[in-house]
């Protein structure tokens, strides 16, 4: 007679190691589905804050089987701890970046003979939140800077000019 053997899954916990994100953080993973012996679930997170957010997942699997002096058999995977052996490896943490910008141009209204150059200056200010160890210099904690990035443009004609999401690739390029 074959032995039946079980898995089951408890839901994920949720941690945020660092920064917490303050619109949405939930402490457990929401089920989307089970194929045999995986389990997927999904975590949302949302902040209006600037910075880096470390999303860290842990679960406990069950085994059961009636034939294994050992059931139930419980194992605890998370996230990010470094796990491997020869059947694979534990993924690593999760992180999501939020960031605050803004953009400007200068001059707005320039008047200029017909045929005249005009050079407008365009800024993008990028708010990024520092923690404590992303930079070498930085040993005061958490704190924001600014981070401004500006071009020069001349011509007449502004319409050439792209300023959708390749400009802020160009700016960070070469700023």
């Amino acid at each position: 007679m074959r032995s039946v053997s079980f898995v089951s899954f408890s839901t994920p916990s949720i941690t945020y190691p660092g920064l917490t994100p303050d619109l949405e953080h939930p402490a457990t993973a929401t089920f989307v589905g089970r194929t045999g012996n995986v389990a997927t679930y999904t975590v949302s997170i949302n902040s209006d804050k600037t910075g880096t957010f470390e999303v860290k997942a842990s679960d406990s699997i069950t085994f059961t089987s009636a034939s294994s002096p050992n059931s139930p058999l419980t194992l605890t995977r998370t996230t990010g701890d470094g796990f491997s052996d020869a059947n694979g490896s534990d993924g690593p943490d999760a992180v999501k970046n939020y960031v605050n910008a803004l953009i400007s141009i200068t001059p707005l209204t320039p008047v200029n003979a017909v045929k005249s150059a005009e050079v407008f200056t365009v800024k993008n200010h990028e708010r990024v939140q520092l923690r404590r160890g992303d930079r070498p210099d930085d040993r005061s904690g958490n704190r924001s800077q600014d981070a401004v990035y500006q071009m020069s443009l001349t011509g007449l004609d502004l319409a050439a000019v792209d300023l959708g999401s390749d400009f802020h690739s160009v700016l960070r390029e070469t700023g």
